[in-house]
Formats: C-alpha cells, sequence, structure tokens
C-alpha cells in the first residue's frame, strides 16, 4: 500500500533509481533506472554515470530490499541519496522515496513494522550453528547452536537501513535442556558492529522452560540516517542447546529526517 503510494508521488517524467526487486513497480517510465547488484557503499562512487552525473531526481528503496537478491545495492542507493542533497518525502513502514533538493517534512510517514526470519540472518561457515525446518516459526526455518560449545557469533546481520527512530527488537529464542548461568549476548549495532545501541545478556533463568519461546526486547534509538544495522547472538557459553526463531522489529517512534 504505501509503495503504491510512494511510486504515485513520481512525476510521471521524472527520473527514478531503485533496486532489481522494486524496479517491475517503475519500469513503464522512460526515465527508470536500477541500481547494480554488485554496487555496495564500499564502492559506490563506481555507480554508473547517469548517477554521477546529476540526473535521478527519485530514489526508491524498501527496508526488505536486501532480501530480494539485490546484494548491498540498497544500501548504495540510499547512501547516495543522504550524501548528495535528496530529501525524505516518504518513510512509511520501510518505504523510502528520496527526492533530490527536497528540504521539507516527509509527506507520508507510518512506523516500521519487520518480522525478520533466522533465514534472513548470517552464520559463519564452519560454525556448530545447524539449520532446522521448523513450521511453528516465521520462515519455517530455525538456527540452532548445539550445547558444549562454547564462544564465537551464533547468528549476524541483515543489515537493514533504518531511518532515525525509537526502535524495539524482540529476539525469539528457545533452549533444550534446563541450564544456569549465562547462555549469550545479544546486541544490535550500527556501521558493521563498530557502534553498539544496545546489548543484553541472557541467563538460563530467563527460560521458564526447555522448548518454550522467549522474546526478548530491545529498545535502541536511530538519531540519524543507519545503513548496516545488524541484530546478533554473541558469545553462546553451551550451557543449553538454543535455537533462535527470528525477530520482530517495531518501531515505536519517528524522528524527523530533513534534508538541509
Amino acid at each position: 500500500h504505501f509503495l503504491n503510494i510512494a511510486v504515485s508521488l513520481i512525476p510521471d517524467n521524472a527520473s527514478v533509481l531503485t533496486v532489481n526487486n522494486l524496479f517491475p513497480h517503475v519500469a513503464n517510465r522512460l526515465n527508470a533506472y536500477v541500481a547494480p547488484y554488485s554496487i555496495s557503499i564500499y564502492n559506490f562512487n563506481k555507480l554508473p554515470d547517469y548517477l554521477l552525473n546529476n540526473n535521478i531526481t527519485y530514489i526508491l528503496i524498501t527496508d526488505d530490499s536486501l532480501f530480494h537478491g539485490n546484494g548491498f545495492s540498497g544500501q548504495a542507493v540510499t547512501y547516495y541519496a543522504l550524501s548528495h542533497g535528496f530529501g525524505l518525502v516518504v518513510d512509511a513502514d520501510g518505504v523510502y522515496l528520496f527526492e533530490r533538493g527536497y528540504s521539507g517534512a516527509p509527506l507520508l510517514t507510518a512506523p516500521l513494522h519487520m518480522i525478520l526470519p533466522a533465514s534472513s540472518f548470517f552464520f559463519v561457515q564452519g560454525s556448530p550453528v545447524r539449520v532446522f525446518p521448523y513450521s511453528g516459526v516465521p520462515g519455517g526455518v530455525v538456527y540452532y547452536w548445539p550445547s558444549n560449545v562454547s564462544g564465537g557469533v551464533f547468528w549476524f546481520g541483515p543489515y537493514l537501513i533504518l531511518m532515525p527512530g525509537s526502535y524495539v527488537a524482540t529476539v525469539y529464542l528457545m533452549i533444550d535442556r534446563p541450564c544456569n548461568g549465562t547462555l549469550l549476548t545479544l546486541d544490535v549495532s550500527n556501521n558493521a558492529g563498530a557502534q553498539v545501541l544496545v546489548s543484553r545478556t541472557i541467563y538460563c533463568s530467563d527460560f521458564p522452560k526447555p522448548f518454550v519461546w522467549v522474546a526478548f526486547k530491545l529498545p535502541f534509538n536511530v538519531t540519524s540516517p543507519a545503513l548496516t544495522i545488524e541484530i546478533k547472538g554473541l558469545n553462546p557459553t553451551g550451557a543449553s542447546g538454543i535455537y533462535f526463531g527470528y525477530v520482530v522489529l517495531n518501531e515505536t517512534k519517528i524522528f524527523p529526517y530533513i534534508n538541509t
């Protein structure tokens, strides 16, 4: 719904840049372009001439674009928008429309709500993480860290694009046996882990019994646009086997972002 409204706000003769999974929404326009899959925020200077020559007037992106085979091109075009004088016209439940030179408040806003299945996160190849089908969670897959194995990274990602606001990430975990002590640490960070926004230690006592999903809330603020938000499970102790099911991300307050 919000995506259709955002597209309707783009004048018919305007040039617009987007990513692979959103291109069908603007493909009937003469001046519609798709960012190359290989582009990221680390090589955005290699964007094609139609960008570097300042011919793009609108940029359309959604927060889930990284989960649809677009690599990190969503980050690249958002970084380009934020660093080249684009203002935010739409900030509505993960739909972002930027306009070059726009300096007013967004015309359309709505808090973000996302369900992030385990499969949208990464784990280190060669780690003890196992992947199991599980019909009781979004996406139908869980990640499992076995007991008696300690240290390392359980999961990381998914490198979200978030505009300024207050958020709560709710992580759903389950254990497979009673235990004592600490289990692991959860955190939310920006800039590929360099800036930790919130961290929480999870204890065995947080679980009433094995094989029951427990929700752990991680509230955090984003004060300026963030392009590489990670939600991680770190340093499992092996006191129990741990299942990671999914994350629900809710925006509780939108902070205004105005291009200056």
